[in-house]
């Protein structure tokens, strides 16, 4: 283990001249265009760069940590198969210990760096996602794309910023983790996270990472992504912090922004305007909670504008969380025999990773090459965001219209919705763990038949369907063989 304090020198300038004279503003509060955004929209934000914008402090870290104990591996990453895990894959995973002063207070958080090793595939590409382990105790980004990272040579960091997080690491191996502190806010309900503290962390990490000492050698890009509860720091960062705190060179220290399923963070507003790419990608559910239960309307529209580069993409069909990953899962449970007894419907089966990859292939393209990804209806409403009767348009199968397609929906043997709710409500039983998960209420055979006459039918549409969604961007071709494969195996059908 070795102890240092590195230089404030970056590793290398990652800035344009773009970036050297556009940054973060006010947040947007500009009206939505209802569909796939308006490039030429005016923008209200103070786009430049303040003048008294500079770097963060500069933190220390130890590590690599190797003990005491064993390093704390998130419960979705020990369900891994081992054939296809970081290991297998040729990744490293690293723990290091970051300490410093944010926002007045002291802080010491564990910085895991997942990277290519000398055995990987592909050699370190030069991005990196970074995200705030959520107060589940999981990187949950990391989790979803982590097939498509390792197959293009990507890494990955999380950071201990929530102080449930600290708690999970401390009572996992408390000779290991026992020191790690964060400043807490008990009036926040998000988990109790201090989001200026948390904002000044995510602002020296950066730092950090794009230093001649970094964690993490070779990066050039670094993206802030988060799921669910943990989008709300990446919310106050890009608000309060992106353009404030910037490299010695005056570029930005996150070069785009991923904030995914952002139930918690949409109901902030809008996503703020930046001076790098964001692509903000939600499922149906924050339709369904956000804009027609709470009536708060996070959509802006897209944008290729330099310092207003944007895009949301809302996915018809896609719940908040995808199914494989229940919690009742990691506890050995049979989840759909579980499932069955415990929720009122089948759990989701939406193909969530693939759909994920996706997005966030698109961001690292915008931010590397300036390839701006292709824009997306948003989900219909039958109404205005507001109105008291207002719910998502359906399609004949109950569906959702418009938003990002996917076979699921396309060429549908089932209903896919983004709302579940526990079959007996006073049952122990968290809520969320049917909600969050959504719904799949399969065709009867007799419908299918209608549909498609037989399997092959069926499977040939797939095919057809899924050729037409990856020449457009929709789906990666590092999946389309398994939904291929997934379409040839549904049940259903007779014969």
């Amino acid at each position: 283990m070795r102890s240092r304090s590195p230089a404030v020198l970056p590793r290398r300038a990652v800035a344009t001249a773009a970036v050297l004279l556009l940054g973060l503003g006010a947040a947007c509060t500009g009206d939505d265009d209802g569909g796939g955004g308006n490039a030429d929209g005016e923008s209200s934000a103070d786009t430049t760069v303040p003048a008294d914008a500079q770097p963060p402090a500069m933190p220390e870290v130890d590590g690599p940590i190797t003990g005491p104990g064993d390093m704390y591996l998130d419960p979705l990453e020990q369900n891994v198969e081992p054939s296809t895990g970081t290991e297998a894959s040729g990744y490293v995973v690293e723990d290091h210990i970051v300490s410093g002063t944010a926002a007045g207070d002291r802080y010491r958080v564990r910085v895991q760096v997942t990277r290519p090793g000398d055995e990987a595939g592909e050699p370190f590409s030069g991005h990196a996602i970074v995200e705030a382990i959520h107060p589940q105790g999981i990187p949950f980004v990391w989790n979803f794309t982590r097939d498509h990272l390792m197959a293009r040579g990507h890494a990955a960091v999380n950071i201990s910023v929530f102080p449930n997080t600290v708690g999970t690491l401390q009572e996992a191996n408390p000779d290991r983790y026992g020191e790690l502190q964060v400043t807490a806010d008990d009036a926040n309900d998000n988990s109790g996270i201090d989001f200026a503290h948390a904002s000044d962390i995510y602002a020296q990490v950066g730092l950090l990472l794009k230093s001649d000492q970094s964690p993490l050698p070779g990066v050039e890009w670094l993206h802030m992504t988060g799921h669910s509860m943990s989008v709300g720091p990446v919310w106050q960062y890009m608000d309060t912090h992106h353009a404030r705190f910037r490299l010695p060179d005056g570029g930005p220290i996150y070069d785009g922004y991923f904030p995914e399923t952002t139930r918690t963070a949409s109901r902030m507003g809008p996503f703020p305007e930046v001076d790098v790419p964001t692509l903000l990608i939600n499922s149906e559910l924050e339709v369904e909670a956000v804009l027609v239960e709470d009536g708060i309307d996070y959509r802006r529209p897209d944008s290729d504008e330099p310092g207003e580069q944007f895009r949301l993409y809302e996915v018809a069909g896609m719940p908040h969380n995808p199914s494989w990953m229940h919690p009742l899962l990691r506890h050995g449970f049979d989840i759909e025999a579980t499932a069955a007894q415990r929720c009122a419907n089948p759990l989701n089966s939406f193909p969530y990773n693939p759909t994920i990859s996706m997005a966030l292939d698109h961001l690292l393209q915008w931010v590397e090459d300036d390839v701006p990804p292709p824009r997306a209806e948003r989900i219909e409403l039958t109404g205005e965001v507001g109105d008291d009767d207002v719910a998502v348009a359906r399609d004949d199968h109950g569906n959702a219209r418009g938003g990002v397609r996917s076979t699921a929906l396309d060429v549908p043997v089932a209903t896919h919705q983004a709302l579940n709710e526990p079959r007996d409500p006073d049952q122990d039983l968290t809520p969320g763990s049917c909600l969050v998960y959504g719904s799949q209420l399969d065709f009867p055979a007799h419908e299918l038949a209608s549909l498609y006459g037989d399997r092959d039918t069926y499977v040939d549409e797939v095919d057809e369907r899924l050729d037409e969604l990856v020449e457009d961007g929709w789906v990666l071709d590092q999946f389309a063989d398994d939904l291929r494969q997934q379409a040839a195996t549904v049940d259903g059908f007779d014969g």
